[in-house]
């Protein structure tokens, strides 16, 4: 499963890198951030824009922290 992982962020940092982003429409239905892949550089203010705007509690899933 760990090859896979990687596989998946390599193909995330790729579409990224090439201007993908999520569908608007989308995007709205689910009031998310428009740009949904997140790089180390540009993550921290959609960051503490969901957080502060949480009513109840986050859960905060990353493949590793440091």
């Amino acid at each position: 499963l760990p090859l896979c992982e990687r596989m998946y962020q390599r193909r995330l940092r790729g579409y990224a890198a090439i201007g993908y982003q999520l569908m608007e429409k989308v995007a709205a239905m689910t009031e998310i951030h428009p740009q949904g892949i997140f790089s180390g550089e540009n993550y921290q203010a959609s960051l503490v824009d969901h957080v502060s705007h949480a009513q109840h509690s986050i859960i905060i899933a990353a493949m590793k922290i440091s």
